[in-house]
């Protein structure tokens, strides 16, 4: 994942996807390449992407690029997500992201990516000084 990404995990209570999940999700983002075997892609590696393993328990990781702020991305994914009766949940704290437009935009607001993308070396400098970082001293 780059830093310029967020990432979200859709939670299926089913553990299943609906059959025409496909048709949906090329509403949201277009096609893509998957590099691995039974994943598919909808989207692209460093930019915004679906990735889905649909064998049960199936699983839908996204990544928003938020070097472009995409309101109707954001919205289409989240029309989405209602639409299957699924849940969104922060993939780096494991928090539940409310499925609204409004909840999941401030949630890209507040993310680290955001962070990142307002100011690049501020975040990283960040980072240099962040006492979790630094090994224990004897």
């Amino acid at each position: 994942m780059a830093a310029w990404q967020a990432c979200v995990h859709v939670v299926l209570p089913s553990g299943e996807l609906p059959s025409d999940y496909a048709r949906r999700l090329a509403r949201v983002l277009p096609v893509g390449r998957h590099w691995r075997s039974g994943g598919e892609r909808w989207g692209v590696e460093d930019g915004d992407m679906i990735d889905v393993s649909a064998e049960p328990p199936a699983e839908v990781w996204v990544r928003f690029d938020l070097r472009h702020w995409r309101p109707d991305l954001y919205e289409r994914f989240v029309a989405f997500v209602h639409d299957i009766g699924g849940g969104l949940r922060d993939a780096e704290t494991d928090a539940d992201v409310a499925v609204t437009a409004t909840a999941l935009m401030d949630w890209l607001r507040d993310s680290r990516a955001a962070r990142f993308v307002r100011d690049p070396r501020a975040y990283l400098s960040a980072l240099r000084t962040d006492p979790i970082d630094k090994p224990d001293q004897p």
